[in-house]
């Protein structure tokens, strides 16, 4: 034994796959009644930098996050970029929100579950 410490961890080579979607009305449109899955918010300061929204549809484990995401040194007056992303099941969604996640708590934001 070379001294060396080993640790046991289990490799998860997952990425969290989605289709990015065009933000177009059809887009919305399409998913009007769909049950909210999840929603999350970071703030850094009093800026929010970013707010993912899950939307359930009713009809298949389809699930679609619409993200709105800011600099971390932006203004309060500049828009966020937004994104919509599709992905098969509320799992991969979640995994994708999680990674997101991590980011922002990584620059020093607060993050909170505004489903609570």
């Amino acid at each position: 034994m070379d001294g060396a410490i080993e640790l046991p961890f289990r490799w998860d080579n997952y990425v969290a796959a989605a289709i990015l979607l065009p933000l177009e009305s059809e887009s919305e449109l399409e998913t009007r009644g769909w049950s909210r899955a999840f929603n999350f918010r970071a703030t850094k300061g009093q800026l929010v930098v970013m707010e993912l929204f899950g939307l359930q549809n009713p009809a298949s484990p389809e699930v679609r996050v619409l993200a709105h995401i800011r600099n971390i040194r932006a203004t309060v007056e500049r828009e966020p970029q937004k994104t919509l992303h599709a992905f098969p099941d509320l799992d991969h969604a979640t995994r994708f929100a999680d990674e997101a996640i991590v980011c922002f708590e990584y620059l020093g934001c607060m993050i909170s579950n505004e489903q609570d």
